[in-house]
């Protein structure tokens, strides 16, 4: 079996660090090998979704350069399979990333 792919994305280096560190140990607990893609720049993100499919990304709404929304959109030009996961500390924007189909989304601060 090919290993779950997840992108993480948010300009606070804390955050994307905590997120991996948690989804390390949910796959690992489960024996499932799990390859984590984090990014602190939604411009770097955005080149690597152009060439890569993956199962699931955790996107910050307000990112530089790129926004997660413009992140989400591109997921779902190419997969309707990938979940996405918002990470945002607005709850302005909840009502319309759900047209996204979005798998959840998770206000600031996170508590793990």
């Amino acid at each position: 079996m090919e290993n779950y792919k997840i992108l993480i994305c948010d300009d606070e280096k804390n955050i994307v660090d905590s997120i991996s560190n948690e989804i390390i140990k949910y796959y690992k607990r489960r024996n499932i090998k799990v390859d984590l893609f984090p990014f602190i720049d939604g411009k770097d993100a955005s080149i690597f979704l152009n060439e890569k499919i993956v199962d699931a990304v955790f996107l910050d709404i307000e990112i530089d350069k790129i926004s997660g929304i413009q992140l989400a959109k591109q997921v779902r030009e190419k997969s309707i399979e990938t979940q996405i996961i918002f990470i945002t500390g607005h709850e302005k924007y909840q009502k319309y990333v759900f047209s996204f189909h979005v798998f959840d989304y998770i206000m600031k601060p996170i508590l793990l």
